[in-house]
């Protein structure tokens, strides 16, 4: 069985940059600042599985095709903009927010605590729930950092992502994808699984970053049952791949909405404690490395005994499960395959 293309990504990140136009607001800023790690290559680098990844390069260069810098054109995008008055002495702290509506509904007790924690909040228009997550949502999120950076002062110590519900999920996929940007995510009422619905780790590298560095908050309210189940499945999966820095709260009262006044208080808190490491990390690490090695080492042997469907299954459970982690062995093995597939006329 052959590792397949999903056509719609190859599709997204070659296809020509065809911008979607914001709706006209009298509110919202007008950002100029693009952010070299949310180009689309390196979008489709850090997000994608590496079997993916290596397709959209291969196909790339066997046709010929330009791929777009940039998915989005800023000068038709609008944002939530809101700076504190005082800067820290380090320099100010960000919150990247992701909405699940088109608009970010960011409420006063959100400014009121970036103004006495000194974080900037930034938040794009037109990025909720029906907007494509890799080709918009996420570049939208990634140029509004880059703008912050380039405008004020930042202490790289305190970037953070947040998003609630479905821009929880989306603020998932970018702390792990960019660990080496943001020490931590706010999840509210809204997270994935590792290895399911395409979240796969990013490169072995950035996938040690997110395990030993970054905090993720899970702050849901308490009486929103089902993401409550899908938290406690979650944080499973994320303990499964020895992630270090996972605190949990429940918002007390609270159905399925974000946290607000001393809930705030308290997820922000927990969200700037730093991360420990626990004492057995390295020794998950090492069990994980050779999980994903004897499977390589089997697809291998799968694929000599001329076994190529095998060979394929094995092959696409480790690109879907641990992504990165596998690489760049899993690009070569997978090659192989492909020519060998080729070469039996399948």
């Amino acid at each position: 069985m052959r590792v397949l293309l999903p056509s719609l990504l190859l599709a997204g990140v070659l296809a020509p940059v065809a911008v979607a136009p914001a709706a006209e607001r009298e509110e919202g800023v007008v950002l100029k600042h693009y952010a070299d790690y949310g180009a689309a290559l390196e979008v489709s680098r850090r997000m994608l599985s590496p079997v993916t990844h290596d397709r959209v390069l291969r196909t790339a260069e066997v046709k010929g095709l330009r791929v777009g810098e940039h998915q989005v054109d800023l000068a038709g995008e609008r944002y939530v903009l809101y700076v504190p008055k005082t800067q820290p002495a380090a320099g100010y702290g960000v919150i990247v927010h992701v909405s699940p509506f088109d608009e970010p509904r960011l409420g006063p007790d959100w400014r009121r605590q970036a103004e006495q924690r000194g974080l900037i909040l930034v938040s794009a228009y037109d990025a909720g729930n029906d907007h494509p997550v890799v080709w918009r949502r996420v570049p939208l999120a990634l140029h509004g950092l880059a703008h912050v950076q380039a405008e004020y002062r930042v202490d790289p110590e305190r970037v953070y992502v947040s998003g609630f519900s479905g821009g929880g999920r989306v603020a998932q996929r970018i702390a792990l994808a960019w660990p080496d940007l943001f020490r931590g995510a706010l999840l509210m009422a809204g997270s994935d699984e590792l290895g399911v619905n395409g979240l796969v780790p990013p490169p072995d590298g950035l996938m040690e970053l997110f395990q030993t560095r970054s905090r993720i908050v899970f702050a849901t309210g308490n009486n929103d049952r089902i993401n409550i189940a899908k938290d406690a499945k979650v944080i499973e999966s994320l303990e499964q791949y020895c992630v270090s820095g996972i605190s949990v709260m429940r918002i007390p009262r609270t159905e399925h909405w974000m946290p607000e006044g001393r809930a705030l208080a308290r997820a922000l808190d927990m969200l700037e404690e730093k991360v420990t490491p626990a004492p057995d990390h390295a020794a998950c690490r090492e069990a994980l490395a050779a999980k994903i090695g004897a499977a390589l080492d089997r697809a291998e042997g799968l694929i000599e005994s001329g076994d190529l469907d095998g060979a394929g299954q094995v092959l696409k459970t480790l690109d879907d499960s641990y992504g990165g982690m596998a690489s760049p062995r899993l690009e070569r093995i997978t090659r192989w395959l492909d020519d060998a597939v080729g070469a039996a006329g399948g």
